[in-house]
C-alpha cells in the first residue's frame, strides 16, 4: 500500500512538473537569425529609352549576433515560374548588420528583353552568416537628398567623420537606404570613398541614382550606413 501511494505522488510530480514546463514561453535559441521585411521588383524605361530593373530584399537582424551580407544572385521569374533574368553578385548593405538592425539586399541595372513590366516573383537564397569581422562604423553628419534640376537624377550628399580613434584607409561605402512617408522601402543611395581619413578628420561625399523613378520628394527618411569593405571568407 505505501509502495504504491508513494507511486501515485511521484506521479503526480511528475505530471505537475510537465504541465508547469509546458506553461512556461519558449526560449528563443541564440545565434544567427534574420526574417524579411519587404521585397520587390520595379521595371521602368529611362530617359534614353532603355529598360532598367530595380530589385531589392529587406531583411532584419532578429538575432543576438552580427550578421554578415555575403553578396548573392537573385533570379527573377514572371507570373508562370519561368525565368526571365538572374542578377548575379547582388551586394548587401550593410555588410555587418548588427542585432535589431536592418539591411537590404539592392541591385539597379538593365532589364533583359524576357523580363516582362510586372507580374514578377524572386528567387534569392541570401547568403547570410555570422559576422566574424568586427563591426566597424564611422558617423555620417548634414546627410541630405535632392533632384538634379536638369538630369532629374535623385542624389545625396553627407559628410564622413572618422571618430574611431584609427586611420580610415582602404574602400568606406556609404550606403543611404530610402523610405517613403509610411516606411515603405524604396530603393539605396550609394558610393565608395577611396581616400585615407585621419582619425577625426571627415570628409565629404556625394551617392547618385541616373535616371531612377523615385525622386527626393519622394524620399521620407533615410538610414545611412557608413564603414569600411571588409571581406569574410
Amino acid at each position: 500500500m505505501k509502495k504504491t501511494i508513494a507511486f501515485i505522488l511521484a506521479l503526480l510530480m511528475i505530471l505537475s512538473i510537465t504541465a508547469y514546463a509546458a506553461d512556461e514561453d519558449p526560449v528563443p535559441e541564440p545565434g544567427a537569425h534574420w526574417e524579411e521585411v519587404s521585397s520587390g521588383v520595379v521595371v521602368w524605361k529611362s530617359s534614353t529609352g532603355n529598360r532598367r530593373v530595380h530589385v531589392w530584399i529587406e531583411l532584419k537582424n532578429t538575432g543576438d549576433v552580427p550578421l554578415y551580407l555575403k553578396s548573392t544572385s537573385v533570379d527573377l521569374e514572371n507570373g508562370e515560374g519561368d525565368l526571365c533574368q538572374t542578377l548575379g553578385s547582388v551586394t548587401g548593405f550593410p555588410q555587418v548588420l548588427l542585432p535589431g538592425e536592418t539591411g537590404v539586399y539592392d541591385e539597379v541595372t538593365l532589364a533583359d528583353d524576357e523580363l516582362p513590366d510586372d507580374g514578377m516573383t524572386i528567387y534569392c537564397r541570401p547568403k547570410i552568416e555570422e559576422a566574424k569581422v568586427p563591426c566597424v562604423r564611422y558617423d555620417v553628419t548634414g546627410f541630405k537628398v535632392s533632384t538634379d534640376s536638369k538630369f532629374k537624377w535623385t542624389k545625396g550628399k553627407g559628410r564622413i567623420e572618422n571618430n574611431t580613434g584609427e586611420l580610415a584607409d582602404g574602400i568606406i561605402a556609404a550606403a543611404a537606404l530610402c523610405y517613403d512617408g509610411d516606411g515603405n522601402y524604396l530603393g539605396i543611395l550609394r558610393t565608395y570613398v577611396t581616400d585615407d581619413i585621419p582619425d577625426g578628420e571627415r570628409q565629404g561625399f556625394e551617392t547618385m541614382q541616373a535616371d531612377w523613378p523615385v525622386t527626393a520628394d519622394d524620399i521620407a527618411s533615410t538610414v545611412v550606413y557608413c564603414y569600411p569593405q571588409q571581406f569574410q571568407f
